[in-house]
């Protein structure tokens, strides 16, 4: 894994048609779900950064929430690689000035095409360039693809660039590849496909502390909260739940278990 996090100096979260959106107009939009904000992500970002930097321009990340799968086929479950918060965290740290999360309702995805580009790319946004992965497709029914996009942004003046297919010794870099190694067990492989270690956001629901010079284990009671990403046992590594050894600079050792 080589990839590396630069935070950028500020990142402003603009939601909706929120009045913060002047603070990121005329930006190059990398545009997409993110989920995971994997290496494939990187590659959609990293054009929209050198693009912008090209212009002048600042990058922004245009996403959607929650992800649109959850709206249109929720009898498919699926977990989700990072919640809102965390996706927006690894966004901020790719280098990005700013995203635009525009909600997913019934509402928005009844938006065609040609909606989605003259209402937000263009008159919201006023956006100097798109980037998109290969398999983007947007607005009512899918009816935008990449090639779509394109011809709408020479006709309205930006510059629209879509990143090729990624692989990694002959296995696809996405959001259902990375699932589906972590569905079967394969964390480590997970995170050479993401470029980062996987993570989920929750709350310690118990605590065991095993202190030097004591063989007993006193319990440290939290309230009870489960994670935010609907994950299994399995897939979360142990059926049992997940475990986490530290030791803090005293030698205390700390044993944390993380499940049911």
């Amino acid at each position: 894994m080589t990839d590396h996090f630069h935070p950028a100096e500020s990142f402003v979260v603009v939601r909706d048609d929120a009045p913060g959106v002047a603070a990121i107009k005329g930006a190059v939009a990398a545009i997409g779900n993110f989920d995971g904000v994997h290496r494939g992500h990187r590659a959609v970002i990293d054009a929209a950064l050198v693009r912008a930097k090209a212009i002048a321009a600042p990058a922004i990340a245009v996403t959607f929430e929650p992800h649109p799968r959850a709206l249109l086929r929720p009898d498919e479950p699926m977990f989700r690689l990072t919640d809102e918060t965390a996706k927006l965290r690894l966004l901020a740290a790719t280098g990005l000035s700013g995203a635009l999360v525009l909600t997913f309702d019934r509402a928005f995805a009844a938006l065609s095409a040609e909606e989605f580009i003259t209402r937000i790319l263009v008159g919201q946004l006023g956006i100097s360039g798109a980037t998109i992965g290969f398999d983007f497709h947007f607005g009512h029914q899918r009816g935008g693809s990449p090639a779509f996009l394109a011809a709408e942004g020479a006709r309205l003046g930006f510059p629209v660039e879509t990143a090729p297919p990624l692989e990694d010794e002959g296995r696809p870099v996405s959001s259902s590849s990375i699932r589906a190694a972590l569905t079967e067990g394969r964390v480590v492989e997970a995170a050479e496909l993401l470029g980062h270690p996987w993570f989920v956001s929750g709350t310690v629901i118990r605590v065991k502390v095993m202190t030097a010079g004591y063989s007993r284990r006193r319990s440290i009671p939290r309230r009870p909260a489960r994670p935010r990403s609907r994950i299994s046992d399995r897939q979360s590594g142990a059926r049992s739940g997940v475990r986490a050894q530290a030791r803090d600079l005293r030698g205390a050792s700390a044993n944390w278990r993380f499940g049911p």
